[in-house]
């Protein structure tokens, strides 16, 4: 390396610890859109923050996103409790014998089955925005997100150190803060 090449790196790097460049990172940024994803699966689904991002990552592996995972979960209660005269005339299942709502994975394994009926393109399309649940392509990937691969993701998750518990959850909400005061400061100082 040149000195001239060595001092422009080195300029180049005092002038990012004064704008704050020098301190961000592409793994940091990662981390940070990772945990994100989990605390939408945490504020819409009763989990822990292991246990949203052991999902979270099982729902990557499979195509998913976890946004696209809340929206069809959430279709799915909102069509079983407003929209029931068009499930009772489609025949999709959402009430046991008692009159108590079925599992979510039995709703949704209802209505893929009455989706399955129609043929692809207009007429499922019709029976899609009947039903209310979402398409049959959305109906599908949530159906494909089983214990078993949660657990498996869990485990490597773990195994390389990725998952993302309370502490990481923690760790990045301090670094948030200290990113933005320092360009709080910054902004003060320029």
């Amino acid at each position: 390396m040149t000195k001239t090449t060595y001092t422009a790196k080195a300029t180049s790097f005092a002038v990012g610890l004064l704008t704050g460049e020098s301190y961000k990172s592409a793994n940091i940024d990662a981390l940070i859109a990772m945990n994100k994803e989990v605390k939408t699966l945490q504020e819409n689904l009763p989990l822990t923050a292991i246990g949203a991002s052991a999902l979270n990552e099982a729902l990557k592996g499979l195509g998913t996103s976890a946004t696209g995972y809340v929206e069809t979960l959430g279709k799915v209660e909102s069509a079983s409790r407003a929209n029931i005269e068009e499930l009772d005339r489609l025949g999709v299942k959402y009430k046991d014998q008692n009159g108590n709502l079925l599992t979510t994975r039995e709703r949704l394994l209802s209505a893929a089955a009455v989706l399955a009926i129609y043929t692809e393109g207009w007429d499922r399309q019709q029976a899609e925005m009947a039903i209310g649940m979402g398409t049959e392509k959305q109906i599908q990937n949530a159906l494909t997100v089983t214990a078993e691969k949660i657990q498996i993701a869990k485990e490597r998750l773990t195994d390389y150190g990725l998952i993302i518990g309370p502490g990481t959850q923690a760790a990045v909400v301090q670094y948030e803060e200290a990113m933005h005061a320092f360009e709080r400061e910054a902004d003060l100082t320029s």
